[in-house]
């Protein structure tokens, strides 16, 4: 082999490294650092529970489920299923007790905005930030959550 095919097999050899260094690895590098930094940084989303004063399918109150809890209580979210498929498949999320009971449902454009994210299996955690009502004087609850990505 001479000089010449050696140095030509380097400058080869050099430019398809740089281009799977440069081209895919890099880019795909930095796609995982921006994913993780916009997931750290992600604020806290509060908002509210409706359909709380409702029955659940089977009969049961919420109010009696909601006023067994209290602040800081963990919550989970589930995607309520719908027959038809649509654009707006992830409009319904319903969220529940620890114990699997139906509290109520997000705000549509909630809903909207994480339906998404709960179908496709990311966690996000739900708490109870602030509870009143339950009581002679105002029988329906009022109930703010707070939710965020976990990380």
């Amino acid at each position: 082999m001479s000089a010449s095919d050696f140095a030509g097999n380097v400058v080869l050899f050099a430019t398809i490294a740089f281009l799977l260094i440069g081209v895919i690895w890099l880019p795909y590098v930095r796609r995982k650092e921006m994913a993780a930094m916009t997931e750290r940084n992600r604020k806290p989303i509060f908002t509210e529970i409706r359909g709380s004063i409702t029955e659940n399918s089977d009969g049961s109150l919420r109010n009696t489920a909601i006023s067994g809890l209290a602040a800081d209580t963990a919550l989970r979210l589930q995607i309520q299923e719908s027959e038809e498929k649509t654009a707006f498949s992830y409009a319904r999320v319903n969220v529940l007790t620890a114990d699997g009971e139906i509290l109520g449902q997000l705000p549509s454009d909630v809903a909207r905005e994480l339906g998404s994210e709960i179908g496709a299996g990311k966690n996000i955690d739900a708490k109870i930030d602030i509870l009143t009502g339950g009581t002679a004087d105002n029988p329906d609850f009022y109930i703010k959550l707070v939710l965020k990505t976990a990380a």
